[in-house]
């Protein structure tokens, strides 16, 4: 277990808070109602360790499996190592998934976070080119202003049923990755506006209307959606 000293300033005096970073166990693991289990002792985190958003995982190797109840704040999938999603999954930081690192959306799960990056090698995909109804896809909601893909996100020419949500005020898609969805879809209220970039090669495999909005309001100024050539 590592500590980060995180610094903040409060009416000119700085405040000191502690954030921890958990190491996964090597061998893969699992959360249980927001508890750390399946670990060793040593460098890795110890059984019954309570994880918070504010806190980082480092997922070291094996499987490691979120469920109902897990949360975090930055998340990292290194090589050989897999993040499983088994519901749907909050982190309030952001994920980054490193060269050979694996994250699987499973079936009814979807992923909230401020910014992907997927590295070269990298993927993020849901496994399942069956259901992929509308009511069935799975959600990758970006709070924040980048999703960079240089790896692979979904399974190429297969509908992987993944539906890119982009809900920050300005949100870019880029990188020199793969990327393959189903559908790319404003949803939320969070912001009354977002202004969406692509700026990598995008294939949407929906079979009717595959990029839109599904906001509601009315804002007071057109939403943007710009493609860069």
């Amino acid at each position: 277990m590592k500590l980060i000293l995180t610094a903040l300033c409060f009416l000119g005096l700085p405040i000191c808070l502690l954030a921890t970073t958990y190491y996964s166990n090597p061998a893969g693991g699992a959360f249980s109602g927001a508890i750390w289990s399946a670990v060793s002792s040593g460098p890795y985190t110890t059984v019954g360790s309570v994880i918070t958003s504010a806190d980082d995982v480092v997922i070291q190797g094996g499987t490691v499996t979120f469920g109902s109840g897990n949360t975090c704040r930055n998340m990292t999938v290194q090589n050989g190592a897999t993040a499983l999603l088994s519901t749907a999954i909050t982190f309030t930081g952001d994920v980054t998934v490193e060269n050979g690192g694996i994250v699987l959306l499973g079936t009814g799960s979807s992923i909230t976070l401020q910014n992907l990056l997927v590295n070269s090698s990298g993927k993020l995909w849901g496994n399942d080119p069956v259901n992929t109804g509308a009511s069935n896809l799975k959600t990758i909601r970006i709070n924040g202003s980048q999703l960079v893909c240089n790896g692979i996100i979904g399974d190429g020419t297969n509908n992987d049923a993944l539906l890119i949500q982009p809900e920050g005020a300005l949100v870019t898609i880029s990188g020199n990755g793969s990327i393959d969805c189903s559908r790319i879809r404003k949803g939320a209220s969070t912001n009354s506006v977002t202004n969406l970039i692509i700026d990598a090669d995008v294939n949407v495999r929906f079979g009717t209307t595959c990029i839109y909005n599904n906001q509601t309001l009315q804002p007071s100024t057109s939403p943007l959606i710009r493609i860069k050539p």
